[in-house]
């Protein structure tokens, strides 16, 4: 089924959901199939309850999400989540959507799955280890692999733009992030579709090229826009926060990296820092200011085997040479062992002694010098290298 199919199935199920609702219901609604536990979170278009059917010897939980049917702006969104999500739901990474749809005192709703340990965001700041990023390497390559993975089916498959990739859309289903779900297709469009922006979103996970456009204002949708999202992913994951606040010059942390990126400025971000030089490149691929110069998700699978945090350095068991004071502590002599003689530094034969040692360095060079090979020999030996 195309792109195309869906959405017109999805817009004749709207349109069944409108007339049955404004029809008076002589049965049994669905509803009363459900037990609702609790609201899990209220945004501008709709609402997630936390339901349990009845009689059910499982006790299996899901989610509803009810769409308070007042505006054809409303309808627009439910159709579009409804057939993007129940369309992609075959993928392992996109929360699953379930045959269940229905009218509930004027709202349209349809059932997902239901994510125990909530979005990526509320987990990582409720849990302390997490609060300031995750250090896990094999942990947060999961995540950023799992969501490459959901893009790059929805870029191939359908042409299909999330368009609102950030870590309230990612859903935990484990806690060691073995198992993490894309969700929330309201924004969901097909590339190249010519649609306003709207004025809710969080500008810290904006494209440059979408930072451009007024709210209201329309702009081309694009896959590079999931791309770059995926890079502020990436880095929330890291140190549970965005790199900067808008992507405009006008925010010092993002003129910063901009000219980094663009060579203006050879220092990088210290934001950036503790990154290895392997996930650096691959971060700048992703947040590349360009969409035409800008990598596609697919790019991270080449980095999964790297290093992406730096390595703490092992301190060295001996001093560099100039740390040692040679006064405090005398010259030791090994075991003496036969050399050839030297025609740099024209030095016989060493003996068995330190004394002879001394002596025979003491015939190949000026006595006047002898002051200073016994203050420093090691400055004394380089003088008459240099020489």
């Amino acid at each position: 089924m195309s792109w195309l199919e869906v959405k017109r199935e999805g817009a004749k199920a709207s349109e069944q959901f409108i007339c049955c609702s404004r029809q008076k219901s002589q049965g049994p609604t669905p509803m009363k199939d459900f037990e609702i536990l609790k609201t899990l979170s209220t945004g501008r278009f709709s609402k997630i309850l936390l339901v349990r059917k009845r009689h059910n010897p499982n006790n299996e939980r899901m989610v509803l999400k009810v769409f308070p049917y007042d505006e054809i702006q409303t309808l627009d969104v439910f159709q579009r989540e409804l057939s993007t999500n129940y369309t992609l739901s075959p993928h392992p990474n996109v929360v699953t959507s379930f045959n269940v749809s229905f009218t509930w005192e004027g709202s349209l709703v349809f059932a997902q799955e239901f994510a125990q340990f909530g979005d990526l965001r509320k987990y990582m700041k409720k849990t302390k280890s997490l609060n300031s990023g995750i250090k896990d390497e094999v942990q947060m390559k999961s995540i950023v692999k799992q969501m490459a993975s959901a893009l790059e089916f929805m870029h191939l498959s359908f042409q299909i733009v999330h368009g609102n990739v950030k870590p309230q859309n990612v859903l935990v289903f484990n806690p060691d992030f073995s198992q993490v779900k894309l969700c929330d297709f309201g924004s969901a469009e097909t590339e190249g579709n010519h649609v306003p922006r709207g004025d809710s979103e969080d500008p810290s996970y904006f494209s440059p090229e979408m930072a451009d456009v007024l709210p209201g204002e329309k702009y081309y949708v694009s896959m590079a826009s999931d791309a770059w999202q995926l890079g502020i992913l990436l880095y929330y994951c890291a140190h549970a926060r965005t790199p900067w606040s808008t992507p405009d010059i006008t925010d010092a942390n993002y003129s910063k990296y901009y000219d980094w990126v663009r060579r203006k400025s050879l220092r990088m971000p210290s934001s950036f820092g503790g990154f290895s030089p392997r996930l650096i490149r691959l971060m700048k691929r992703l947040l590349e200011p360009k969409p035409s110069k800008r990598h596609e998700v697919k790019e991270v699978f080449k980095y999964l085997k790297d290093d992406w945090f730096l390595r703490p350095k092992k301190k060295g068991l001996l001093r560099r040479q100039s740390e040692v004071n040679l006064e405090e502590r005398p010259l030791i002599v090994g075991r003496p062992r036969s050399v050839s003689a030297s025609p740099a530094l024209n030095i016989r034969r060493a003996s068995s002694t330190s004394t002879n040692i001394s002596a025979n360095i003491s015939d190949s060079f000026p006595l006047e010098h002898h002051s200073t090979f016994k203050t420093n020999p090691i400055l004394y030996i380089t003088i008459q290298f240099n020489m």
